[in-house]
C-alpha cells in the first residue's frame, strides 16, 4: 500500500497536479537591520547575505550614513531595501513636527541623494510613537515597519543566543529585528538564515513579505508582521 502511494504522487508532480501543495507550504520572513551602516560590520554583513542569496531591508541612521556613505551606497547595489532610523536616533515620540522633520526628512534626502530612490519605509527607534508621528508619516508618505521577533541582539549579554532565539520563536509572516553593529551580530544573522532555510523559510524584504502577503503598505500605518 506505501509502495502504491508513492507511485501516485510520483504520477501526479509528474503531471504537474501538485504544485499548489508546494506554494502552500512556503515561509517567508523579513529580515531587518537596524542603527547602520557600520564600518566594522556592513561590508562582512553584505558579504554573507550575497553568498546566500538573501536581501534584507535596512534601517539607515543618519550619523552613520554621514560618517559611512560609501557602505549605505553598497547596501542600496546589492538591491536591499533602505528605510530610515533617524537622524540620531532619538525617540520619535514627543518630540515635536519641527524636530520630526530633522529626524526623519534630513534621513531620507541623504539616502535619497546616495542611491537615487526615495525611501518608503521608516522604523520608531525603540519602536516608540505617537498620533503626530503615525500623521507626520502619513503627510510624508511614509509606512512604519516594526517587528514581531527581537532577540535584543544589540545587548552583547545576548548576542551569542541571538540565533536561536529568532529560530526557536519564527513564524511566517514575521518581522525580524537584528542589528548591524558588530560581525558577531553578521555571524548571527547568517545562523538564523542558514538554519531557517533548513526549515524551509525564504527571506525578502518588508515590501516584498507584504506583496506576497497580499497587502497594501499604507502611509502613516504601523506594521508589525504580515
Amino acid at each position: 500500500m506505501e509502495k502504491r502511494r508513492k507511485w501516485m504522487v510520483i504520477l501526479l508532480l509528474l503531471f504537474g497536479l501538485l504544485p499548489h501543495i508546494d506554494a502552500a507550504e512556503k515561509k517567508r520572513v523579513a529580515l531587518t537591520f537596524d542603527d547602520g551602516p557600520c564600518a566594522k560590520s556592513t561590508a562582512y554583513l553584505l558579504q554573507g547575505l550575497r553568498d546566500r542569496g538573501v536581501h534584507a531591508t535596512f534601517f539607515l541612521s543618519g550619523y552613520r550614513i554621514d560618517s559611512d556613505p560609501e557602505d549605505a551606497l553598497q547596501i542600496a547595489s546589492e538591491g536591499h531595501e533602505i528605510g530610515i532610523h533617524g537622524q540620531t536616533h532619538a525617540y520619535f515620540r514627543g518630540i515635536g513636527r519641527e524636530r520630526l522633520e530633522g529626524e526623519i526628512l534630513s534621513v531620507g534626502n541623504k539616502i535619497e541623494a546616495l542611491t537615487g530612490e526615495t525611501p518608503k519605509l521608516a522604523r520608531p527607534p525603540g519602536g516608540l510613537m505617537d498620533d503626530q508621528v503615525k500623521q507626520f508619516c502619513k503627510d510624508n508618505d511614509l509606512a512604519l515597519i516594526l517587528w514581531s521577533v527581537d532577540p535584543e541582539d544589540w545587548d552583547p549579554k545576548k548576542r551569542a543566543q541571538t540565533a536561536s532565539s529568532v529560530v526557536s520563536k519564527a513564524k511566517d509572516g514575521d518581522i525580524i529585528l537584528l542589528h548591524d553593529l558588530t560581525t558577531a551580530n553578521a555571524d548571527q544573522a547568517f545562523a538564523i538564515i542558514d538554519r531557517l532555510k533548513v526549515a524551509g523559510y525564504e527571506f525578502c524584504t518588508v515590501s516584498e513579505l507584504a506583496e506576497s502577503c497580499g497587502k497594501e503598505l499604507c502611509c502613516g500605518e504601523s506594521y508589525f508582521r504580515f
